[in-house]
């Protein structure tokens, strides 16, 4: 009975993980010598008819037109202007010590920042087209993650080698079932596993790259997902959908929070520190909103004492950052006069916060122009108090925006231009 009990608990779990699809997974996976090897005997034989058809139709059908391609990316990066920008995607290793900048003809040039600086590396690959986002290895330096179409390239780059453009060989392919990828991200909680999604799937896409082998786990509603906001220590995923909704899953077990009934979709969103509070933006408001957590120890159902973490039921706003004109004329500064009347704030584009927490810098998707500096705090509520704004240059607007990491003079703020100058 305790056996039946937990052959149930277990098909439970896969169905609410992955559906009826992983209903099949799991019982196929059944030795037999178990009771239930007649079924696991048929669903390996649905499998394989699966299998099959997924392999005869990825020769006959066309993958995914440029077009689309195009449209998907143009309207969920978080690089803006994705298509036209000189730049489609930039990277920085959490240590601050190395850069890697992709062109708009999907050339990645990697600098060494700091002292020791080197001719810059050049890394191309034949099967490196619509680059959309890029990921550093954690604790490698050497190993940067490229997401291109439907599949991950990891290049794997040697300190001591001279030739400033690596070989090919230099890179493991990995492809993957959706096109095209949003977002990569290393999985902090583990070694070897990449995460990817992609605003053409519901599903998270786990890679372990030492198998190439590719899981996926995802909910059935809140629409595709299109972007993955983790904690500072992985352990929880804030996953923002093209519908109007927020989950909030525990990495370990993917236990679930959910948040619906929101402005349109969430924009973007950034985790306090401690991943007590998570700020997010939503498409059709002025406001701010935030998400406020509280940990929990509790025992599983091992009987280990586990941390668990529970949010608040509902989203409170706490910054209306509705649109303001600013008549530069007023100020008595030489020039001011002839300027025209600056609009600031509106609908959120991306929100980015400094590695301390700090500092946060919002750029907006009506009014480009313009991008508003915050101090954050964060207890006992979540309170942001304006601090300055930083003006694009006239020939261009902020379409990429990142903190440097470990820099000791405080928090630097990196903007680059549509224009191609930062």
């Amino acid at each position: 009975l305790d056996l039946y009990y937990r052959y149930l608990r277990n098909r439970f779990i896969c169905r609410e993980k992955d559906g009826i699809p992983g209903v099949i997974d799991h019982i196929a996976n059944i030795t037999e010598d178990s009771k239930f090897w007649p079924i696991a005997r048929l669903s390996r034989g649905v499998l394989r008819v699966r299998n099959g058809l997924t392999n005869v139709a990825s020769k006959i059908l066309p993958s995914m037109g440029q077009d689309r391609i195009d449209e998907l990316l143009q309207q969920y990066s978080s690089t803006m202007q994705w298509k036209n920008n000189w730049l489609r995607c930039v990277a920085v290793h959490d240590e601050g010590r190395r850069l890697a900048v992709c062109q708009n003809n999907n050339y990645i040039r990697v600098y060494n920042i700091g002292r020791g600086q080197k001719t810059p590396l050049t890394l191309k690959h034949p099967l490196q087209n619509n680059v959309s986002s890029m990921a550093w290895e954690p604790f490698d330096q050497r190993v940067l993650a490229v997401a291109a179409g439907n599949r991950i390239l990891i290049w794997r780059l040697s300190v001591k080698a001279t030739n400033i453009k690596p070989s090919v060989r230099c890179a493991q392919v990995i492809e993957l079932p959706t096109e095209v990828i949003g977002q990569i991200l290393w999985d902090r909680t583990t070694t070897n596993v990449i995460l990817a999604v992609s605003p053409n799937s519901n599903k998270i896409m786990i890679v372990d790259t030492s198998t190439g082998e590719v899981d996926c786990f995802g909910a059935w509603t809140g629409g595709n997902i299109t972007r993955i906001v983790p904690t500072a220590d992985g352990r929880r995923l804030a996953v923002l959908y093209t519908g109007n909704v927020i989950r909030v899953y525990d990495r370990g077990n993917w236990r679930e929070e959910k948040w619906g009934g929101l402005a349109g979709r969430a924009m973007c969103a950034v985790w306090s520190p401690l991943g007590d509070s998570l700020l997010f933006a939503s498409e059709n408001s002025y406001q701010l909103y935030a998400i406020s957590f509280m940990a929990k120890n509790e025992l599983n159902e091992d009987g280990i004492t586990e941390t668990r973490w529970t949010g608040d039921a509902r989203a409170v706003p706490v910054f209306d950052i509705s649109p303001v004109e600013f008549d530069p004329s007023e100020l008595e500064v030489e020039g001011a006069a002839e300027r025209e009347i600056v609009t600031i704030g509106g609908k959120v584009h991306s929100l980015t916060l400094s590695p301390d927490g700090q500092r946060l810098a919002i750029s907006f998707k009506e009014n480009p122009g313009v991008v508003a500096l915050f101090i954050v705090d964060w207890l006992p509520i979540v309170r942001l108090t304006p601090s300055g704004f930083i003006e694009a240059p006239l020939y261009g607007h902020p379409s990429i925006q990142f903190f440097m990491p470990k820099f000791s003079g405080g928090a630097l703020l990196v903007t680059v231009s549509f224009s191609g100058l930062s």
